[in-house]
């Protein structure tokens, strides 16, 4: 019987240790204080003649290869596609 009352003891003082941990307030921590970096200004100038024609040559480079590229093979793996969809296999 005393057994039992300390067994029951026992795990009731567990208990009460075990709230009182997780009850206790808890350190906090301080954050680091972060200092941002400052970027020098960035220099706004007026657009060259050499920024122009590269940008008007990339544009012409986008063209030639859009041109370049053919979809028509896709367009008839497409149409290939839809016609086997529609057999019934079964």
């Amino acid at each position: 019987m005393i057994a039992m009352q300390m067994k029951n003891a026992l795990i009731a003082l567990s208990l009460a240790l075990l709230l009182l941990v997780s009850c206790a307030p808890k350190a906090k921590e301080t954050p680091q204080q972060v200092v941002p970096v400052q970027e020098p200004p960035k220099a706004v100038g007026v657009a060259t003649e050499q920024v122009v024609t590269d940008i008007g040559s990339s544009v012409s480079e986008v063209d030639t290869l859009e041109a370049e590229l053919d979809t028509s093979s896709l367009d008839e793996l497409d149409a290939d596609l839809a016609e086997l969809d529609k057999l019934d296999f079964g």
